[in-house]
């Protein structure tokens, strides 16, 4: 079975299921963000997965087992107790999939530009090219639904490059990265899949029109997210990426 790599969750856990007396102010900058909506005293709670970096390797979120390690760096980040079994079943309102993959080439903003060219060519009438604003034009592309309800877009960008232009605001981030990890980064494109709000979601994950859409169903999905996504606009991703 396929398993797809979470880059960014957000859930809303139900009042109960939860204890945050001894909340942490934290920022929505932070790689961990926690508020409580005070109609419906849900926390709601934003979760990086660079909280599980190491010096060689991105973090990763990627099952059950993550999710244990996440509770006790969510509590020391934020002050806020839960179980796994809460986090995994807490109502999930977005979720970012990403896929790194490796060209060997020194000229990435020419891959970049050859997937424009084809998605010019391929991509619909409700689809629009534009580019992740934090990169640029030549280092990066998205490509998102011209409706402001369908809220499912992928972007594909230079990750070293980006993680370079925000070394001074990034809390020590990048220079947290062993010499080894941004050498054999330096030939990486990242794929992202961006889901929101609960009708894409549920669309993309194919679940029933009334069921709760969990952390569990991502990794229980059979599939791969961001390749769904690709094929969608392009044609086979593998052949795509060879």
């Amino acid at each position: 079975m396929i398993t797809n790599d979470i880059d960014t969750f957000m859930v809303r856990a139900e009042k109960d299921t939860y204890c945050a007396k001894s909340l942490i102010p934290t920022s929505k900058f932070d790689s961990i963000h926690a508020w409580i909506d005070r109609k419906s005293d849900e926390l709601c709670l934003r979760v990086s997965a660079k909280v599980l970096k190491t010096p060689d390797k991105a973090g990763s979120i990627l099952s059950v087992t993550d999710i244990e390690r996440l509770v006790p760096i969510i509590k020391s980040h934020t002050g806020v107790c839960l179980t796994t079994d809460c986090l995994c079943n807490a109502r999930l309102t977005r979720v970012d999939i990403k896929r790194d993959i490796h060209f060997k080439t020194d000229t990435l903003k020419h891959v970049i530009s050859s997937f424009r060219e084809m998605c010019c060519i391929s991509t619909y009438k409700n689809e629009i090219l534009t580019y992740y604003n934090d990169v640029g034009y030549e280092n990066s592309l998205v490509i998102k639904s011209t409706f402001k309800t369908v809220k499912d877009s992928i972007c594909i960008y230079d990750k070293l490059y980006e993680m370079w232009l925000k070394r001074h605001n990034d809390k020590g981030y990048y220079y947290s990265f062993s010499d080894n990890f941004k050498k054999d980064y330096k030939d990486v494109i990242r794929f992202e899949r961006r889901l929101q709000w609960a009708k894409a979601l549920r669309k993309a994950l194919h679940i029933p029109q009334r069921e709760t859409v969990t952390l569990l169903h991502v990794f229980n999905y059979p599939y791969d997210l961001v390749a769904d996504k690709v094929e969608s606009l392009l044609g086979n991703f593998e052949e795509i990426i060879k």
